[in-house]
């Protein structure tokens, strides 16, 4: 063999080398494919858009074959847009629904891939609070979705109105509520209300009944629904003969009733000087009445509780069964659900976050801070229709307070609907 043979026979040699250390990725030089260009579809509701658009950008900036279209849908329309586009093939890729929505549309969400995503129950229960682990894990031990915030009812109150009357601070307990309401009520010499010490006893004119009643129960000792059994006695028809009390006019505390004008909106305009609010009305009340004082307290317990527990109330999203990407969909909304973006998310609105590390680490906000506390004693139950379950509770309301039913009889007619749509 020649020199020039020689040479030419190593150089060819070296060259089939390099080509297979590149291809086993020895050396760089080979460029894996880029990854297919995804679109996701994704419906809100209850939200500004600004809420979400920062944790969408940071996403796509790391994840740029990911294409994310959120669209914002109103609150009152929602629920119906969603399950007709749903039915019609033609809904989202990840949409939001309301914790107490989740009887009724659990079939059709694809659940979180524990594998390849390697995040399980016992990781949901490590981060997020115990209401959204019992809401969201299910019996089977899927996850149906992933929260981002908590918001609970509590105590609004004016402080103007407060500090006329020498009361130097909010009610606790509700012996305590009780007898603030005798004190700030104004009735005319006929029994007319001038102001209401409370908007709270009827049903109609009363914003967030069923958060009302619901913590009220709890507080008793009711659970409303145990599994697929109604969890409603004497502790809970206790409740609701308290809660009517408010508007019994034969009642030392009497304060409210069926003529008076919604309750947030008394609020705001000094016609009552405490009603019960969530933290997402906060900006809503202040905008009606920009020159209120307002006053954000817990909402309040039974005396010497051992326990003290409210209802719940959250959007949360999940990943659509009828999603053509629910891997790259859960990617996201695990992303989305991370310390930082949740974050960023809380920061943007007022909200208490349901991520245990969040709530740990505190608001400047006094307003949000009763509501970050309350996150960790919130609880909620299965709610097989919302919109039946709160005409129901209405309805059981305004029969108390109209005197065509006992509060017993009111409970067991209520128990009795309430287990024919729980088996539907």
């Amino acid at each position: 063999m020649t020199t020039g043979l020689k040479i030419a026979f190593v150089v060819f040699a070296a060259l089939i080398v390099i080509f297979f250390l590149i291809f086993f990725g020895i050396l760089p030089g080979r460029r894996e494919p880029p990854p297919p260009s995804v679109t996701i579809e994704f419906w809100g509701t209850g939200d500004t858009r600004n809420l979400w658009s920062n944790i969408i950008s940071s996403y796509k900036e790391a994840n740029t074959h990911i294409a994310i279209q959120y669209k914002e849908i109103d609150e009152e329309t929602y629920e119906e847009y969603l399950v007709n586009r749903l039915a019609e093939n033609q809904g989202p890729d990840i949409f939001v629904l309301k914790n107490s929505w989740i009887e009724k549309h659990k079939d059709k969400i694809s659940t979180l891939p524990e594998t390849p995503l390697n995040f399980f129950p016992k990781d949901f229960r490590r981060i997020f609070v115990d209401v959204t682990a019992d809401d969201l894990i299910t019996s089977k031990s899927n996850i149906l979705g992933l929260p981002l915030y908590v918001d609970t009812p509590a105590l609004f109150y004016n402080k103007d109105i407060f500090n006329s009357r020498g009361i130097a601070v909010p009610p606790k307990t509700w012996d305590d509520v009780v007898e603030a309401s005798k004190t700030l009520t104004e009735l005319t010499p006929v029994g007319d209300i001038i102001r209401g010490g409370f908007a709270f006893g009827s049903a109609i004119n009363i914003e967030h009944l069923l958060e009302i009643l619901s913590s009220l129960i709890f507080q008793s000792g009711d659970k409303i629904t145990d599994g697929s059994e109604i969890d409603l006695d004497s502790p809970a028809e206790q409740a609701l003969s308290f809660y009517t009390s408010f508007a019994d006019p034969t009642k030392s505390h009497y304060s409210w009733n069926i003529r008076m004008k919604n309750s947030q909106d008394a609020l705001a305009d000094g016609t009552a000087a405490m009603a019960i609010g969530l933290a997402s009305d906060i900006d809503r009340i202040k905008a009606k009445n920009p020159h209120l004082n307002l006053g954000v307290s817990a909402f309040p317990q039974q005396k010497n509780a051992g326990t003290p527990v409210v209802y719940g109330t959250y959007y949360f999203p999940t990943v659509s069964k009828s999603s053509q990407a629910p891997e790259e969909a859960w990617r996201f909304l695990l992303y989305a659900s991370s310390q930082g973006p949740a974050q960023s998310y809380i920061g943007a609105g007022s909200r208490a976050p349901a991520r245990r590390d969040l709530i740990q680490q505190g608001t400047l906000s006094p307003e949000l801070e009763v509501f970050y506390s309350q996150a960790l004693i919130a609880k909620s139950w299965r709610i097989p229709d919302e919109k039946i379950a709160e005409r129901l509770i209405r309805d059981m309301v305004e029969t108390v307070i109209l005197k065509t039913a006992t509060a017993s009889k009111a409970l067991s007619n209520f128990r009795q609907k309430l287990q024919i749509i729980m088996v539907r």
